[in-house]
Parts: structure tokens; sequence; C-alpha cells
């Protein structure tokens, strides 16, 4: 790998591990969607931050699925409400859409990134 900071690319592997990423270059990139594939795994990509988020796909049908998918095949974990605390109580827990990680920068979908769904105060954990 060279040292081109404009070449390098962040790896977030799992997903829910955004703080420790993996530097990786753009030639990496190839390599790393064959292989996601040939392990069906989610690869989402932010090509204006660059970085690449990998983790499981769905839970097979013999497993619990334990997490939401995104319309781009991007999967969070759900945090139990008991994990959560009282600071994230539903006021409709019927109505309620389960919780998962803040992560800013996913992209959930063409033209939304999971940002846009925090709430003003970015000191939330969970959304």
């Amino acid at each position: 790998m060279d040292n081109d900071i404009s070449n390098s690319w962040r790896l977030i592997c799992p997903p829910k591990n955004w703080q420790e990423p993996v530097t990786i270059d753009e030639e990496q990139l190839e390599f790393l969607s064959l292989l996601s594939n040939r392990l069906s795994l989610v690869m989402t990509r932010d090509d204006k931050r660059k970085k690449v988020y990998l983790g499981n796909a769905l839970a097979s049908e013999t497993e619990k699925a334990t997490g939401l998918r995104f319309p781009n095949g991007w999967t969070a974990d759900v945090v139990p409400d008991s994990e959560a605390g009282a600071k994230y109580k539903a006021v409709d827990p019927l109505a309620a859409a389960p919780l998962i990680l803040a992560f800013p920068d996913a992209q959930i979908s063409k033209n939304f990134r999971l940002s846009e769904f925090r709430p003003g105060k970015h000191s939330f954990e969970y959304i």
C-alpha cells in the first residue's frame, strides 16, 4: 500500500465498528467487492467520504434475523430496549421503529444517509 492519502479508503467491518476503520487503497475495492459477493456479505460504499461498510447479510431462514435491513442492503444490529435505557423509551412502543446504533455516514438508500434521521442533537448513541 502506498502512502497516498487521496487513494486511501476506510473499511468499516463490521459496520458497528465504525470507530476502528482499516485503511485500504483504491485497487483493493474491486477485490473486496468480489470477496463480499462470494461470502454473501453486504458491502456499502460511500464514495464521497471514501468509506466502505462490510457486514453480514440477513440471517438465514433457519436463524432469527436480528438486524434491520435498509433498501441498499446495508444491515444494522437492532439494540434491545432494555439495553438502550429510559432515555430512548418510545411513546408508543407498538408504533416505534427498532433502535439501531447511530452510524452517521451510513448510506441507507440511494438518496439518504442515516444521519438525516438523527434528531438535531447529535449526542444520541441510537436512532
